[in-house]
């Protein structure tokens, strides 16, 4: 029996070996191409133009991934609703516009109502008297923040005092306000950070208190990805991806940050009747590099999801193996054929772990190149 198949047999073992590499799990579908007569050895295909090249073995890290797909998109959702007793509704942001903490969210009758920088939602007056509170304590950061308390002599903690009341001054005559040192419920809102607004209400509309008058989202890019529920492999808080974007060449690194416990069932179909696929777990990918997407909103993206990683082994290209004809795989080095033991497939590198006798980083082998 022949053990060194015709060149033509690696073109079509290589062109279904990349085909079928299968993210993480790394999984090949191949076949053993049979001549005539029922043998083992094949005859060679006059119309195939096999183009052959060399590339050397290397020692890398090998890593497989799971391939999904995942929306780019702006990180939350809130709404900023109206608090003033009433008033007509003078100035919005146009959307699309980023508030900024101490930029106005909204006017009223003329006046602005500002954002400021906190957790917790403004739900009272400030003035002096009032009691404590951590309302107290982010409006203190943020009036020292934004440069009211040039000679910090006010202590920023739950309390508001008298130099409390002298910087809310110096921000009021900033404004364009009477210096009053008191800030009634609804002049400014509290937000955990910039606000990019994505709805408005019409100006000129009335006002009444709970009246909501935008939305809008954080300024963080995310990757929402629904992951598979019966996936053979984990995906983990921590995990390295890599996001392929819009255009189909670009990609950015990015981490997972989150993943639910809580699968989730999928809407009907468009029949309305059972489910339109699979359950799936939602999962937040944040961008290592969110400037690289910053032209894409609302758009998909290809996920690489980094599983399995085997580190400082052996690798070559993935159109390097050749598979034997009693099983198995080797390489061509030189002219021979070494057989090896194939590891991790890494679809994105185009590399596959092998190990075997006489094996070493700077080996030349040969692979099929078209």
């Amino acid at each position: 029996m022949n053990d060194r198949p015709r060149r033509w047999v690696r073109r079509i073992i290589a062109l279904v070996l990349t085909a079928a590499v299968i993210g993480a799990g790394g999984v090949v579908a191949w076949r053993q191409v049979h001549g005539s007569g029922g043998g083992t050895t094949p005859t060679r295909n006059p119309e195939s133009d096999v183009r052959l090249s060399t590339a050397l073995v290397v020692r890398t890290d090998v890593v497989s991934r799971q391939e999904t797909s995942g929306t780019l998109e702006y990180a939350g959702s809130l709404q900023v609703v109206n608090q003033l007793p009433g008033g007509v509704l003078t100035w919005t942001p146009p959307p699309g516009a980023v508030i900024r903490p101490g930029q106005r969210l909204f006017g009223t009758d003329g006046a602005p109502v500002v954002l400021f920088r906190g957790p917790v939602p403004a739900w009272r007056t400030f003035a002096a008297g009032m009691s404590d509170g951590p309302d107290v304590l982010e409006l203190e950061r943020d009036l020292r923040r934004m440069g009211f308390d040039p000679g910090h002599l006010m202590t920023v903690d739950d309390r508001f005092t008298w130099n409390t009341a002298l910087a809310v001054m110096r921000w009021q005559e900033s404004r364009g306000m009477s210096r009053t040192g008191r800030i009634d419920l609804g002049r400014i809102g509290f937000l955990p950070g910039p606000v990019r607004v994505t709805w408005v209400m019409a100006t000129g509309s009335i006002l009444e208190p709970g009246a909501q008058v935008l939305r809008g989202t954080s300024t963080e890019r995310i990757v929402s990805v629904p992951l598979d529920s019966g996936s053979p492999v984990p995906v983990r808080r921590g995990d390295k991806v890599v996001v392929t974007l819009p255009d189909g060449t670009t990609t950015t690194p990015g981490t997972v940050v989150h993943v639910s416990r809580v699968a989730e069932a999928p809407p009907p179909d468009s029949s309305g009747g059972g489910p339109g696929g699979p359950a799936t777990v939602p999962a937040t990918v944040r961008l290592d590099r969110p400037a690289s997407a910053r032209a894409y909103d609302l758009a998909p993206v290809g996920v690489a999801i980094s599983g399995v990683e085997h580190r400082h082994v052996l690798a070559v290209p993935v159109t390097a193996l050749v598979a034997r004809p009693q099983g198995g795989y080797a390489i061509e080095i030189g002219s021979r054929f070494a057989p090896v033991t194939v590891g991790l497939f890494d679809d994105q590198s185009g590399l596959v772990e092998v190990s075997g006798t006489g094996l070493a980083p700077g080996v030349r082998v040969v692979v099929s190149t078209g």
